[in-house]
């Protein structure tokens, strides 16, 4: 298994502008998680990396002080997983927050279009 990242019609790389954005510290995590992923083929641990449920997609989190990144991916397109999209979680951020529970919801279904996109070229 490997891994690719989502590029868009005009050649940019959401995700790995998102990964130069953040602390190395948090960009060196989510490098170990990738290549957890590809070692595993693909199995997850459910802590790291997680299902979000309703979507066929999946996340990986990391967490660094108030901070909580997270990247959607889809595992198993082509015996290899992409990248799709990435955000920081707003901070302090409580369950049932309705303005933060539409913002997350905004941002996975940005994850669902650009999966569409790659599948119906």
């Amino acid at each position: 298994m490997k891994y690719f990242f989502y590029k868009d019609d005009n050649g940019n790389v959401p995700v790995k502008e998102f990964l130069r954005g953040i602390s190395d510290k948090s960009e060196v995590k989510f490098k170990k998680c990738f290549e957890e992923l590809v070692k595993s083929g693909g199995v997850t641990d459910g802590v790291t990396v997680s299902k979000l449920r309703g979507y066929p997609l999946q996340e990986i989190r990391v967490k660094e002080k108030k901070d909580l990144h997270r990247i959607i991916i889809k595992i198993r397109l082509n015996d290899a997983f992409v990248l799709l999209h990435a955000f920081t979680k707003p901070e302090g951020y409580k369950k049932g927050d309705k303005k933060v529970n539409q913002m997350i919801d905004r941002e996975i279904n940005v994850a669902m279009n650009r999966l569409d996109k790659m599948l119906n070229k």
